[in-house]
């Protein structure tokens, strides 16, 4: 197994990218997929390494780490094809900071950006925040608002201040006509109540790591008819079950694979850090789910991807 590098020079949205890409043409044919959802300055904090673009390499090729995602996918051959890099913080941790994140898509042809605010830090929002996720978004390369929705299983925000929060993203992002990535914990039908009240039905969305009930996904498969619904590497945990009857009943082609780094490290990683480069255990997994080969899978989500996020593509 190979899993090639995130790097080169800046790609213009809706263009040819340039320099490096994942792709090395003197490869044989591999399996490529995009994790379209990760926290690349988070992933190298975790991993004690520099958060640099240079050091993004490390995040998808840690030697041992590429063999054994590979043992657990019958020996398959990936590459990332590209990644979706979350900023959703506040605070201006370097690993977390708005100005990180541009960095990173600026400098690496492959990593595209989503600018934000997490429902646990909306008692952080204010005029100089959103003047800093504004201008983020002005990026060529930014393609999304968010994460932002709500959480109320742990409720680090107040309910309401969460919701208003909320509310003021969606519309940010209809004033730029951007897609929107969704964090919803405990709030399934709350969150797709307010999407439902501010968004007309075609507005493309990514409902990011959804663990809620099969009947609340339906309805909003139902509801927004060019969202996408992300899983991550929990649905390969033994206590996931209610996951993977998700998994089993949302369409392929309505569905995202995710990391979510440097959360929920797939099993077998489980405890550890996970990266980008652990996206196939999770193509995998729904491939197992689906009954369907995981080049199928890797295939149909990364055209929902690119459509999502209105990526460049190349054939």
């Amino acid at each position: 197994v190979k899993m090639a590098s995130i790097g080169g020079g800046q790609a213009k949205r809706g263009g040819q990218r340039r320099g490096s890409s994942v792709r090395n043409e003197e490869m044989p044919a591999v399996v490529e997929v995009y994790d379209a959802h990760t926290h690349l300055g988070c992933t190298l904090e975790q991993l004690k390494q520099r958060v640099s673009p240079e050091n993004v390499h490390g995040v998808v090729s840690r030697e041992g780490d590429v063999q054994k995602v590979s043992e657990n996918v019958d020996g398959t051959a990936f590459e990332l094809k590209g990644c979706i890099n979350v900023n959703c913080w506040a605070n201006k941790a370097r690993s977390k900071s708005f100005e990180a994140g541009l960095k990173f898509q600026q400098e690496l042809s492959n990593v595209y950006g989503t600018y934000g605010l997490h429902p646990h830090y909306a008692k952080d929002w204010s005029d100089t925040v959103e003047q800093r996720m504004r201008s983020a978004l002005a990026d060529e390369k930014s393609v999304a608002v968010g994460e932002c929705g709500l959480d109320f299983y742990r409720n680090l925000s107040d309910a309401d201040v969460q919701t208003s929060v909320f509310v003021k993203q969606i519309r940010i992002a209809r004033e730029l006509n951007l897609p929107l990535v969704i964090h919803a914990r405990d709030a399934e039908q709350r969150a797709l109540e307010v999407l439902s009240q501010e968004l007309p039905g075609d507005w493309p969305i990514h409902l990011h790591c959804y663990t809620g009930p099969v009947d609340v996904a339906q309805s909003y498969l139902k509801r927004f008819d060019s969202l996408c619904i992300g899983f991550t590497g929990c649905i390969t945990f033994k206590k996931s079950d209610a996951i993977r009857d998700v998994v089993a009943v949302v369409p392929l082609e309505r569905m995202l694979l995710e990391t979510d780094a440097p959360y929920m490290a797939p099993i077998p990683f489980r405890g550890k850090v996970c990266h980008a480069g652990m996206t196939p255990l999770v193509a995998a997994k729904v491939a197992e789910i689906k009954d369907v080969s995981v080049e199928k899978v890797a295939s149909t989500t990364s055209a929902n991807c690119e459509r999502l996020y209105r990526l460049p593509t190349r054939s």
